[in-house]
């Protein structure tokens, strides 16, 4: 009898350590965490604000100008043939001109951060030639990419109203299709990081997109403190555009 008791209590400590397991660790979306809107980030930082809004989070940052993706992305679509004619001392000169260019300039804490959305901006996307190597890499490493296009697409299909604007219909695909998308508008740059995963864990939520995690938060007082213990303050009532 002592011996089908503590098989019991064996048993019983078993199915509570695993309810533990799996509810240390659930899947969300952003429209499910407790907390929305805008939070701005302390001075002297490259992301100069957060925005949740529906299943979207957009990172707003200052001007590109300080970032080498940055720069990338507004010239990548150029010809750069004429490049290879140039001699070894030309590319030394203008490598020089560069550096002396940008010898001055910032450089933030969240410097490598942001380029590394650069990196991901527009991913996936048919074209894999104009990525680097390490972006294309990821596309054709991991072809199996989280979600079934087709399927989301027809879903979505059923959801289109003659009475929508092509915003609109932007804006249903971004909240259920994982993407990165970098846009500038009024004023602001800002990624638009749509449909990320969410995890939710005991010490709060991991925000990742394509495998690459973007931001592990906590919440505090109305604000949110990420893994490298920057605090985002809200801010109520506006939003940046």
């Amino acid at each position: 009898m002592k011996t089908v008791f503590l098989l019991i209590c064996s048993l019983l400590t078993v199915f509570f350590n695993l309810n533990l397991t799996v509810s240390a660790e659930e899947s969300t979306s952003i429209e499910d965490l407790p907390f929305s809107g805008y939070y701005i980030t302390p001075e002297g930082h490259g992301v100069t604000g957060l925005v949740f809004i529906d299943n979207q989070l957009r990172i707003y940052i200052d001007d590109t100008s300080h970032y080498s993706h940055g720069e990338f992305y507004h010239s990548h679509d150029h010809d750069h043939s004429h490049d290879e004619d140039h001699s070894h001392e030309d590319d030394h000169s203008h490598e020089d001109e560069h550096d002396e260019e940008h010898s001055h300039e910032t450089t933030y804490p969240d410097q490598a951060f942001i380029e590394s959305l650069f990196e991901l901006n527009s991913f996936p996307h048919p074209d894999l030639s104009s990525y680097t190597d390490s972006v294309r890499n990821v596309y054709l490493e991991e072809g199996n990419l989280p979600y079934d296009l087709q399927s989301v697409y027809e879903e979505i299909t059923t959801q289109i109203t003659p009475d929508m604007s092509q915003s609109d219909i932007i804006e249903l695909l971004n909240n259920h299709i994982p993407g990165i998308y970098y846009t500038e508008r009024e004023g602001f740059n800002y990624f638009i990081v749509a449909s990320p995963d969410v995890t939710q864990t005991d010490d709060g939520w991991t925000i990742s997109l394509f495998g690459n995690e973007l931001y592990h938060f906590t919440n505090e007082d109305y604000n949110l403190i990420d893994g490298n213990g920057i605090t985002y303050e809200y801010v109520d009532g506006i939003t940046p555009n």
